[in-house]
């Protein structure tokens, strides 16, 4: 009976090592900011789906579809900088991102005023700046695996916001 007890206890904390071992590289991002992203959620879908329709008769150069990496595309964010707020999306038509021009500045603001981009490639689309994080929308709902590019070293954090929504924080920041 007391080799049944030991070997009990010795499998419970078997069990217990595991599952601190397995946590470790999962990081869980707090409730407060799951509940700050789904405040601007609904703005973040919006944008996705403008940039989702954009083609051709959308663009004031149509080189922003055909270029040499036709996997990953950049989209500026356009600033007033006096009056700091998001103005539009550089060579993208004016009248096509008007809809979408609150929602750029509730982005704006959740991401601290530091909005410079929006990369769409073939699976995901990041809203990115000058920062240390990056909101991803991962269309397949698959983890990012870079940050900024393929083959990019950066080491990063990946926190999973639901819906196919992620949190990519830069470690040497």
């Amino acid at each position: 009976m007391k080799k049944f007890v030991i070997s009990i206890l010795l499998i419970c904390i078997c069990l217990l090592i595991l599952k601190c071992n397995f946590n470790i590289d999962k990081p869980v991002v707090s409730i407060e900011k799951i509940e700050e992203f789904n405040k601007y959620k609904s703005s973040f879908e919006n944008v996705n789906n403008k940039i989702l329709s954009i083609n051709g008769d959308n663009v004031e150069e149509k080189a922003i579809l055909n270029e040499e990496n036709k996997e990953r595309k950049i989209f500026t964010i356009e600033h007033n900088k006096e009056a700091n707020n998001v103005i539009g999306i550089l060579r993208i038509k004016d009248d096509y991102v008007e809809d979408v021009l609150n929602e750029l500045n509730q982005i704006n603001d959740y991401l601290k005023n530091d909005f410079e981009f929006i990369e769409f490639s073939t699976d995901r689309i990041s809203y990115e700046g000058n920062g240390n994080h990056i909101i991803v929308y991962s269309q397949s709902g698959k983890i990012p695996n870079y940050y900024f590019y393929k083959d990019d070293t950066t080491k990063f954090t990946v926190y999973d916001l639901g819906d196919k929504w992620y949190l990519l924080i830069n470690d040497i920041r």
